[in-house]
């Protein structure tokens, strides 16, 4: 017993800062991929995530808004995924890829995923992602949420949204864009710092073009979840 537990910890792998500016693949067989400090991905560069990958990003007490406030060296204490390059995650129903807290402790966040302006499109399928909270900027746009979109057209398809105080948070949009069979779902009492609910799709920014393009959710569940839908262009489908 005491072998088979020290061949375990030692497969654990505790990953900091990783700035990527070349196409990169995980596959499961690095699993799980652990990570300390902020993860970067650049312009310029891909970052395909295989099914079966299980991605941990360190997490703080939610209830602490300071945890979550970006500082002066440039980060928050929970930490997030920076997307100005292009993000591809597309598992499988039977493996599907996770985003979760590190440690794994009830009241505890990670930051999200921030997917800025002029980055490409980003395509999430079969992907669970859970506790997920904010980046809090000082001056300068926050991210919200499990996935956050600054500008540009998210592809979001068979994912689960578990314990993330914001599921899905878009600022502005291109164009009509589908949410689809999304599952929005509280197992836990909601303890965040400035909101002691759960929220699950926003769409909150403002379009340059005539008419505001539309964000659609077809096909989602939403599963003790306060606030289904929230502010701005938004239709909720059956």
């Amino acid at each position: 017993m005491k072998r088979t537990l020290l061949l375990f910890l030692l497969s654990i792998t505790l990953l900091h800062a990783l700035h990527i500016y070349e196409d990169t693949v995980w596959d499961r067989r690095s699993n799980p991929y652990i990570f300390e400090e902020n993860v970067y991905v650049h312009s310029n560069a891909t970052l395909t995530i295989l099914p079966g990958c299980d991605i941990q990003m360190r997490a703080r007490p939610a209830q602490n808004y300071q945890e979550f406030r970006v500082d002066n060296s440039g980060e928050a204490e929970a930490k997030i995924f920076y997307i100005t390059g292009k993000i591809v995650a597309i598992g499988t129903e039977e493996e599907p890829i996770t985003f979760t807290r590190y440690p794994d402790t009830e009241g505890y966040a990670w930051g999200g995923i921030f997917i800025l302006e002029g980055a490409e499109a980003p395509v999430f399928k079969y992907c669970d992602f859970y506790s997920a909270y904010q980046n809090v900027v000082p001056g300068g746009l926050d991210s919200v949420g499990a996935i956050c979109v600054d500008s540009g057209d998210p592809r979001i398809e068979y994912c689960s949204f578990t314990n993330c105080q914001t599921g899905i948070y878009c600022y502005d949009l291109h164009n009509d864009t589908m949410i689809y069979r999304c599952a929005f779902e509280a197992t836990e009492e909601a303890q965040f710092a400035d909101d002691s609910c759960y929220l699950g799709i926003i769409a909150n920014g403002v379009s340059d073009t005539e008419i505001r393009p539309q964000l659609i959710a077809a096909r989602c569940r939403f599963v003790n979840i306060s606030f289904p839908f929230g502010a701005g262009s938004f239709q909720g489908g059956g």
